[in-house]
């Protein structure tokens, strides 16, 4: 992942907090964590870690970014075994992946595990450096595989990303949400 600008990853923020706003937030409901990747793996929170909307956002809005090259498989590998790996068997699970970037290392294989554990892999590419055929390795169908030209067009993007989660319902419950 490129160096984020102060206003794209106020746009990257914007859409994070855009598609957690889909869900019902609860410790009983949909846990949601956060991932971010580049040459580098953050876990900034786990599925465990908050349950409501604003403890969320507010993490969200002070998490950094890591610099330097794309490393997207192991960013899927992350999300894989700290987050969907404790997860409660008995939840739907969502992945939303976000890059602006040609990953460095493999996709195909972290993705076929979130898909062998029953993942729902959305992927989203931004700007003009991603490949658009690793979005099609990550996502879960094509259906799932978003594409934003440039960072201000993520509000578009977060409203196609819940057409496609929600199929027409208003909020998502008892489901576990990964961003990375």
């Amino acid at each position: 992942m490129q160096a984020l600008n102060s206003s794209a990853a106020l746009q990257y923020k914007d859409l994070i907090k855009t598609v957690i706003d889909f869900y019902k937030v609860d410790r009983d409901d949909t846990n949601v964590g956060l991932v971010v990747y580049s040459s580098i793996t953050i876990t900034q929170f786990t599925f465990g870690t908050y349950y409501s909307k604003t403890d969320i956002n507010n993490a969200i809005d002070t998490m950094k970014y890591p610099e330097n090259a794309t490393y997207t498989g192991a960013g899927l590998e992350a999300v894989q075994n700290i987050l969907f790996g404790n997860a409660r068997p008995e939840m739907h699970n969502c992945l939303v992946a976000v890059t602006d970037g040609t990953s460095n290392d493999d996709v195909s294989l972290p993705s076929a595990h979130l898909k062998a554990m029953k993942v729902v892999t959305l992927a989203v590419g931004v700007g003009e450096y991603y490949a658009a055929e690793e979005l099609q390795q990550i996502a879960t169908t094509p259906s799932h595989v978003f594409e934003a030209p440039v960072y201000d067009d993520l509000h578009n993007t977060a409203d196609k990303i819940k057409e496609s989660l929600c199929n027409g319902k208003t909020e998502i419950i008892h489901s576990e949400c990964v961003l990375a």
